[in-house]
Parts: structure tokens; sequence; C-alpha cells
């Protein structure tokens, strides 16, 4: 855990995590040419606080299969409080170990205790697929943010379940 006592972090260099950055009542902001890197190739990354990633910054998300935070699996980061992705923040697919997800699979890569604000509209963050592949797409589902493979963002249900994670209570879906 990384710990800033309530203060706000600017990131302009690379912050590379697996774990938690805590900025308790501040907020961590991937400023323009900052990289975040989630996880711990894959893995997941939690942010206590707010997370803004702003226009020109960079978000490297691991692909290597389905299972979200984990390896193998894919990048994730949850924030407790908001998330805000300006127009222009980037987010780059890297694909490892020759996996490669059908067209149309999805990928909850970001989650907000908070909201999810996306000012410009999801067409808005640029995406940067793996070089010579199927283009990637992001779209938001609730306080949910999903990188799809594929060309324009499909619909994604998702399914809530309490804390047992048991799916047969109807309230649960």
């Amino acid at each position: 855990t990384w710990n800033t006592s309530n203060t706000s972090v600017s990131n302009t260099g690379t912050v590379a995590a697996a774990g938690t950055i805590n900025v308790g009542t501040g907020t961590l902001t991937n400023s323009n040419a900052g990289i975040l890197r989630p996880g711990a190739s894959p893995g997941q990354t939690s942010v206590t606080g707010n997370l803004v990633l702003d226009t020109g910054s960079i978000t490297e998300i691991e692909l290597s299969g389905f299972a979200r935070g984990v390896n193998p699996g894919y990048d994730t980061i949850d924030a407790t409080g908001n998330i805000t992705i300006n127009s222009g923040a980037q987010i780059k697919v890297i694909q490892l170990a020759g996996f490669a997800p059908n067209v149309g699979s999805s990928f909850r890569i970001i989650s907000a205790g908070g909201t999810l604000s996306l000012p410009g509209g999801a067409g808005s963050i640029v995406v940067v697929p793996p070089s010579g592949l199927e283009p990637y797409v992001v779209g938001p589902s609730g306080n949910n943010l999903f990188l799809q493979r594929g060309t324009s963002f499909q619909n994604v249900n998702v399914w809530n379940t309490d804390s047992s994670g048991n799916w047969n209570v109807a309230g649960n879906w």
C-alpha cells in the first residue's frame, strides 16, 4: 500500500502498482504523458479515493486470459471514489503469451465505487490496440468501463451477487 495521507497526487512519470494506492479524500491523477500500469502482469490496482485519467495520459492494460485482476487474466483498476476519464486519455492494450480473445470478448477494466464520468463520451477515449491485431473499443455500463474486442461497443450486462456469490437468488441478478 502506498499511502499519501489524503494528499492528491499527479503522475507525470510511470506508476506501476499491484496493490493499493491510498489517496484517502484526495485524487490520483494520471496526467498528460503519465503512464499507469495496474496490476502485476496482469493483476489489480485499487485506489482508495478518486482517480482521473487525464488527456494524453496512458493506462496500459495487459490481457492473458478472462479472469479479472489475476494472472492469467487481465489488468483492472478499482477506485473507492469517483473516476473521471477525460477526452484523449489513452488505453493501451497489451496481449500476453499468445492470448487472442474473440471479437466481442469483454473485460471490465475500470470500476468506480462512486461515479464514472466520461466528459467527452466513450468515443473520446483513445484505445491503442496491439500492433496488427483486431481493434478494441471501450464503453461504460453503470460505474464500470469495459474494454471490448471489435470495432463497435456492444452493450454489456453486469451481474451482481451477494457477498457469498450466490447466483440463485433472483435479487442478485
